[in-house]
Parts: structure tokens; C-alpha cells; sequence
């Protein structure tokens, strides 16, 4: 009812939507499915809707008869019946697209502000996409790489039947992991502890590849650094045996040659 803003009749998704019987749904009006405090604006669109224009809202709230609100999308328009115009109005229960959308962004906000390198890889091997941290790890753009084969970059580190034999176990089905030199677009060298899994349907086909990298080239060098001082310790100490030792015997013919 476009005077009152009474229900007049429903169909069963919209009574079941709410919890409320058909007889139940004819006793409330617009005031009561909505929170107080969103009815100011809610009204005013009823009303826009009552003057024969069509009115679109996203993401209203709307209150169940056990008192939980979900959030629908509603159409506004008017309709003639029996030479009297009526409101119609079409409601989509969005919790679910709603819950789903926050959780896709909470992981893409999750991946861009990852430190980590974590790329996408189609299924022939192509870049389709590289977060933040991966693009200033080796200087490229997401426009550089984009559609570009990631077993076909490789400046001359590796020989190429390394990649082939990667790339043959991912196409397998087979993830691998490993520690992988890389060149950045200056020219600087990265050591990657890298992993690249493949992503499956539900059917079991391979419709991308998921790779994410650490970058550990201070580690590394740091490793090295270790490795040296270790090395030079042990020479240090074999040094000072062999003095020791090589001082005996010289007190020995010192002794005798006195």
C-alpha cells in the first residue's frame, strides 16, 4: 500500500526470507522490517517509488521476524491493479554474495600487503599477476611481466633444461619447491626459497599455479659470511697445532744443538 506502506501480499521466497506467515506479513508495514535508524532515508525511497519512478537500493538492512537483519538489494516500482497503483518491490537476500565479496577482499588485501613474492601463473606458465612485494623484489612492473612465460625469462643462470624439468612436474600435477637465483631488472642478484603449487577445478584440471618466494639473499650471504669464518677458524686452529707441534721439535734442537 503506497499510503500506509502496508504489505499486501508476498510471495513464498519473500515470507520465507522474513519468517513470517502470509497472514503475519499482511499486519506489518515498511517501518517494521527496517531498522529504526535507516527508515528516515528508507522511507523517502518508498515514497520516490510511489510516484511511479523506479528506485534501486544495495545493501539494505532488513529485519527477520527472530530479529537477525541480513542485508538485501530492493527494487522500487509501481504497478496498477484494479485502477489503483500499488508498490512493488523485489528484494535479493545479498548476505552470501556479501560474506563471499568480504572474503575475497580480505584475501586480496592480504596477498598486496603480503612481504612475500606471491604470483599467478596461467596454466601455460604466463604471468598474471605479481603482488607489490614481488614487484619491487625484481624491479618489474605488473604491465612488464604480465603475460609473460616465467620459465622462459631466465637470464642464462640456469641451464634450460632445469626449467623444462620444473616445468614438467607442475604440468604433472606436482608441486616444487626449491632455493632459485633470480636476476632483478638492475642486475642484481636474488636468492628465492621458492614454492609453486598448482591450482585445481573441481573437476581436477590445473587452471593456474600459485608461486610464493622469500627472498633470503642476506641470509644467504650471511650463511656464506659463516662458512668463511668457520673456514678460517679451522685454519686458524690447524695453524696454531702445527706451530705447537713445529715448536717442540725446534726446542728439542735447540737443546741438542746447544
Amino acid at each position: 500500500d503506497p499510503e500506509r506502506l502496508r504489505f499486501m501480499t508476498a510471495n513464498r521466497s519473500f515470507i520465507k526470507m522474513l519468517g513470517y506467515s502470509a497472514k503475519e506479513l499482511q499486519t506489518l508495514s515498511v517501518k517494521d522490517i527496517h531498522p529504526p535508524e535507516q527508515l528516515p532515508p528508507l522511507v523517502e525511497r518508498y515514497h520516490v517509488a510511489a510516484t511511479g519512478s523506479t528506485v534501486r537500493a544495495e545493501a539494505v538492512p532488513v529485519i527477520r521476524k527472530d530479529s537477525t537483519t541480513f542485508l538485501a538489494d530492493m527494487v522500487l516500482s509501481t504497478v496498477i491493479l484494479d485502477n489503483r497503483p500499488y508498490l512493488l518491490g523485489v528484494f535479493r537476500d545479498m548476505t552470501e554474495q556479501l560474506t563471499v565479496e568480504t572474503e575475497r577482499l580480505r584475501l586480496f588485501t592480504a596477498v598486496e600487503q603480503a612481504t612475500e613474492f606471491i604470483a599467478i601463473l596461467g596454466a601455460d606458465g604466463s604471468f598474471q599477476y605479481i603482488n607489490p612485494a614481488g614487484q619491487h623484489m625484481f624491479g618489474y612492473t605488473m604491465e612488464e611481466v604480465y603475460g609473460k612465460n616465467a620459465f622462459a625469462t631466465d637470464k642464462g643462470i640456469y641451464d634450460p633444461a632445469f626449467y623444462r624439468a620444473i616445468w614438467d612436474d607442475l604440468r604433472s600435477g606436482k608441486a616444487w619447491s626449491g632455493r632459485l637465483t633470480y636476476q632483478s631488472k638492475d642486475g642484481t642478484i636474488r636468492e628465492i626459497e621458492q614454492n609453486i603449487s598448482p591450482v585445481k577445478d573441481r573437476n581436477g584440471s590445473i587452471i593456474c599455479f600459485l608461486s610464493i618466494g622469500r627472498d633470503i639473499t642476506n641470509e644467504v650471504r650471511l650463511e656464506q659470511a659463516l662458512r668463511h669464518a668457520q673456514k678460517m677458524e679451522a685454519i686458524g686452529t690447524l695453524s696454531s697445532g702445527i706451530a705447537h707441534d713445529f715448536n717442540n721439535i725446534l726446542s728439542v734442537i735447540t737443546g741438542y744443538a746447544q
